[in-house]
C-alpha cells in the first residue's frame, strides 16, 4: 500500500525555529518545506499545495500573510498553526502550550523553576 505523506509548510524568519519544527515534523512522518520570507512562502504554497501551514507570527508581515491565507480562495481551507512569542497566565491556566515558540516555553519554565527555588530557599531559611 502506497502511503502519501502529508505536506507541511513551515514559515519562520528565524532559521533555527524553522529547522527545529522541520526535525520534529519529519520525525512524525511529514514532508516539510521551509520558507524564510513572504516571497518564498507564496511561491511554495503555489508549488506544494500544503496540507498544513505553520506560521511564525514573529515574521515581518505575518498578520498580513495570515489574513491573505484566509481570504485567498486557493488557501483559505488550509489549516494554519501560528507560533507566538507571548505567553500569559491565561495560557498557563488553560493549557495553551501548542502556540508557543520553543524558546519562549523554555524561558517560561526557567522563570517558574527560579521562583520555586526562591520559595524553597525562603522556607528553608525560616526553619
Amino acid at each position: 500500500m502506497l502511503m502519501i505523506r502529508k505536506r507541511v509548510l513551515v514559515a519562520a524568519s528565524e532559521r533555527h525555529i524553522a529547522r527545529l519544527m522541520q526535525v520534529i515534523l519529519e520525525r512524525q512522518g511529514y514532508e516539510v518545506e521551509l520558507a524564510f520570507d513572504s516571497d518564498s512562502f507564496w511561491k511554495k504554497i503555489t508549488a506544494l499545495s500544503p496540507d498544513l501551514i505553520v506560521l511564525d507570527m514573529g515574521m515581518p508581515d505575518a498578520e498580513q500573510l495570515r489574513a491573505r491565507l484566509k481570504t485567498t480562495e486557493a488557501t483559505k481551507s488550509i489549516p494554519v498553526i501560528t507560533l507566538e512569542r507571548r505567553f500569559s497566565l491565561q495560557d498557563f491556566w488553560f493549557g495553551n502550550w501548542l502556540s508557543l515558540k520553543p524558546t519562549t516555553f523554555a524561558i517560561f519554565l526557567l522563570v517558574v523553576l527560579l521562583l520555586l527555588a526562591f520559595v524553597a530557599l525562603v522556607m528553608f531559611i525560616r526553619t
